[in-house]
């Protein structure tokens, strides 16, 4: 353990560092523009009027060239028979309506038998008025 203690006291004292340097506003101005790039001089800023007309010409522009685009697009389905349907499109028969249960297919045999179909009652039958001892409700 002493060994240790040893080796951790240093044999030199080390001096303290000197306080902050002092440096005058201007040479440090001086000192950062010299090292860093140069910089651009700012533009001036467009001029609205000439923004505003820019902004109006391409807009024009950009809905000319969508409706060229459309023109052309509707051009091509006239004359290269583009609206006709595929020939090996098919369709599809007509399936009756059944508005009963709903059908279950059962190709793997899932269901142990095939579902019965379920009388239609008219009116269902309500419990008698008079057995109010059987209300499982206390209040």
């Amino acid at each position: 353990m002493k060994q240790y203690q040893s080796e951790a006291q240093p044999h030199e004292q080390v001096e303290p560092l000197a306080g902050p340097q002092q440096v005058s506003k201007e040479d440090f101005k001086d000192a950062f523009r010299r090292k860093s790039s140069n910089s651009t001089p700012s533009h001036e800023p467009v001029n609205q009027d000439l923004r505003a007309a820019a902004s109006l010409v391409l807009d024009v522009r950009t809905e000319q060239m969508r409706l060229q685009k459309a023109d052309s697009l509707l051009d091509e389905i006239r004359t290269g028979g583009v609206a006709k349907p595929h020939p090996l499109n098919e369709s599809l028969p007509l399936k009756e309506h059944q508005p009963n249960l709903t059908v279950r297919n059962d190709p793997h045999a899932v269901l142990p038998q095939p579902p019965t179909k379920v009388k239609e009652v008219a009116q269902v039958p309500l419990p008698p008025v008079d057995n109010t001892a059987d209300d499982d409700l206390e209040f």
